[in-house]
Order: C-alpha cells, then structure tokens, then sequence
C-alpha cells in the first residue's frame, strides 16, 4: 500500500507524462470496487456501477483525456501506472478488515513503518547524496508533502474505511481534479475552462449516486441484523 504504490507511481511518472498517471488514476475507484466484488467485501450493484461511470467520465472531462498518449515511450510508464492504481485499490480494501480490530492511527503508523523499510533500500543511498544540497525551503516542501498529503491522506482514508466501504472513500478520488481546478484558478489566476463545471457537476452526480446507494445498502444490513 505504501511501498509498492510510492516506488510504482514515481517509477511510473518518469516514464510516461503527467496527464497519462491523472488519466489512468481515474481508474482507481473502478478498480477498487472490482477487488472488492472479487474479494466478495462489497457487490456491484447497479446504482454503484452507474455512479462510478459518471463521476469517472466527469473525471475525464476535466483532466482532459483526449491528451492520452498511448504510443511511443509511454507504454512501459503507463503500464506501472496502471499497477499503482491497483495497488492502491487492494490497500483500501485489505484495510478495512483490519480497522474492524485496530485504530486508524495503528494501522497508519504500521503501515508506514513497514513501508519506509520497504522503501529504505531504493531511496537511502539517493538520500545521501542529495541530503546535504538541499535547501530550507526543499526540507520544508518535503515536510509539508510527508506530513498532509502522505501521513494525513492515508489517516484519512483510515478514518473513513472505518465507517463506509471502500468504494465509497475510493470515488471521492474524484474530488482531487475539481480541488485542484479551483485552487489553481485562486493561486495561479488561471481560469476554470466550461469543462471543468460540467466534469465538476458529473463528479458530483457520481459522488451522489454511490453515497446514496452505500446508505441504502447500510439500512438494509440494519434491518436484517
């Protein structure tokens, strides 16, 4: 979940462009629920099925899939991508099994212990040699990147598998091209393109329709138990 999606994606993104890992990350709540289904966690019903489809295509308008390179060099680094996504989608769905015995903060901290162990190898003698040339700011960059969108991503992702299943946490990807569109355009003065409302309101009518099926599904196990 840590090692294998950290090392996977960087090794990815070196290979192939930054539209080609935002395209195929698109894939990972879809990929999710298949592990779920498969795993027998969850059951694709319909109404999970169609809002994953919607939010996914509203995903798509936004980040612009038409800039998909597929030939070339690209084959190798989308290909890692692609495993990134998959990687990620059984984490979140092994984990909530263990969340039924163990606080977010338990499994957060063991995960990322047996991580770093697992990333120590690839990255320790790289450290070394750059550690020494890097500036305040740099230190202070990777700390913001370790501390809120690392550490405090996947606490999060904890805390919610906890209470909803993981479909539900993994559509919410869908959320990160429209934060991103809006923060661009208050930091960087950029203007949101007409695409970016209607993949916004596409994502938001995905967004609905599985929190609305995911209530349903949870009534449901409160009548039968």
């Amino acid at each position: 979940g840590v090692t294998a999606n950290m090392l996977i994606f960087i090794e990815g993104l070196s290979r192939t462009t930054a539209t080609n890992a935002i395209v195929i990350g698109t894939t990972i709540p879809v990929i999710t629920v298949g592990v779920a289904v498969v795993l027998r966690k969850e059951a694709a019903t319909l109404a999970k099925v169609v809002g994953l489809a919607v939010a996914c295509i509203g995903a798509l308008v936004i980040v612009g899939a038409g800039r998909f390179e597929a030939g070339g060099g690209r084959l190798v680094g989308n290909l890692l991508i692609v495993c990134n996504s998959l990687s990620f989608s059984i984490y979140l769905v092994i984990s909530r099994r263990l969340l039924a015995t163990y606080s977010p903060m338990t499994v957060v901290a063991w995960t990322f212990v047996f991580g770093a162990l697992g990333v120590l190898p690839f990255g320790a003698h790289a450290l070394a040699v750059t550690a020494p040339h890097v500036s305040t700011r740099g230190w202070l960059c990777v700390a913001y990147i370790v501390t809120f969108p690392t550490v405090g991503t996947y606490f999060l992702n904890m805390f919610a598998l906890q209470r909803v299943p993981a479909s539900l946490v993994a559509i919410y990807i869908y959320v990160q091209p429209v934060v991103g569109a809006l923060m661009a355009a208050a930091a960087l003065d950029e203007r949101p393109a007409p695409s970016t409302y209607v993949g916004g309101a596409l994502i938001g009518a995905g967004i609905w329709l599985v929190t609305r099926e995911a209530r349903r599904m949870r009534a449901l196990r409160a009548m039968r138990g």
